[in-house]
């Protein structure tokens, strides 16, 4: 096995075990005391003059139902748990009141220790990443995109990253930080299309620069990350097919072959290939080495990457709300994990 290779899964299972052993830690925290808050429905609000606001979305299943969706009002210190706390939501905590058993009446179903039960619970995302920390210690700015989803851990025990916050998380970093810098790679024949690409985030990222033909050693280098190319030709790189493989790790419910796309369910099984022509697919996660954001805009031609770049337009983010990972059609855009 070459070094890079050796490398590319050391830091896969470092950011396992990592997974692991703070998910544990979560769990074991939420044996504490419960705490229960009940708040009063809130009508929605719509930012006006000054005023700070953020944006909550509280969804089911990898967003295929929504629970709630509201913009909240932002105040100096707040916390991913004020927000929810404001959104107009009943939440019951643990750890006093640090870490979030049920919304909505919606709880947790994974106990520590217990093996009869389900891997199923609360994960929240802001701009477009999951946590790291407990709600209470994130720190919540103006503008910012809070997901909350219920969901089942069974096949990935996280989805560190999701594309329904887009054009976050490239236009804004942690807290007020500056975006990580953007690098859009192409294989060779679709330079125009990673070109369209730029020219859309231009008008919200002046400083993304031109796209560069596909470069392996890119992987390593501290950028974000957008790869754009068929299926045929990105499934030869041999960090993508790395990135596949391992999918569980990535929280990915899709593949890329040669001759399509693989969908996959909730539980990692397998549902169908999606060979048509004009097939196109968006998936995200993160670079194992380096933590920064990988997005995946692939297709089974031309047509296909064509039908998510149209899709990747800022003036049309809200096309991809509350979805993970996406399937892009002329006519539809198909959620994943495929729902069974």
């Amino acid at each position: 096995m070459k070094r890079k290779d050796w490398l590319i899964l050391l830091g896969s299972l470092v950011i396992i075990i990592a997974c692991l052993a703070g998910f544990y830690q979560y769990r074991v925290w939420q044996t504490a005391t419960n705490h229960t808050i009940t708040l009063a429905p809130k009508p929605k609000v719509k930012a006006e003059g000054t005023e700070s606001f953020a944006n909550i979305l509280i969804t089911k299943d990898f967003g295929q139902e929504t629970v709630l969706s509201n913009q909240v009002p932002v105040k100096d210190g707040d916390t991913v748990m004020d927000i929810l706390k404001n959104s107009g939501v009943t939440i019951t905590t643990s750890y006093n009141g640090g870490f979030v058993d049920s919304i909505g009446g919606i709880a947790s179903q994974y106990r520590s220790g217990d093996s009869t039960s389900k891997k199923v619970d609360w994960f929240y995302y802001v701009n477009g990443l999951l946590a790291d920390v407990g709600a209470a210690e994130y720190p919540v700015f103006s503008g910012d995109q809070i997901w909350w989803d219920y969901h089942s851990w069974e096949h990935a025990i996280q989805t560190s990253a999701l594309v329904g916050h887009y054009p976050h998380p490239f236009i804004k970093g942690l807290g007020e930080e500056p975006a990580s810098p953007l690098l859009i790679m192409y294989t060779t024949g679709y330079e125009q299309q990673a070109k369209q690409l730029v020219a859309s985030l231009k008008t919200i990222r002046p400083d993304v620069k031109e796209p560069v033909v596909w470069d392996e050693q890119q992987f390593s280098s501290e950028n974000a990350l957008i790869l754009v190319g068929d299926t045929k030709s990105i499934s030869q790189s041999q960090n993508v097919v790395a990135i596949f493989e391992q999918r569980a790790s990535h929280g990915l419910y899709a593949d890329v072959k040669v001759d399509g796309i693989q969908s996959y369910d909730q539980t990692g099984k397998p549902v169908y290939v999606h060979n048509q022509s004009g097939t196109g697919l968006l998936a995200s996660t993160l670079n194992a080495a380096t933590r920064l954001p990988i997005w995946i805009v692939t297709g089974t031609d031309e047509a296909g990457i064509a039908q998510v770049i149209n899709r990747m337009n800022p003036a049309k983010a809200k096309d991809m709300e509350g979805y993970f990972g996406a399937i892009v059609t002329e006519t539809e855009i198909i959620r994943l994990p495929i729902r069974k």
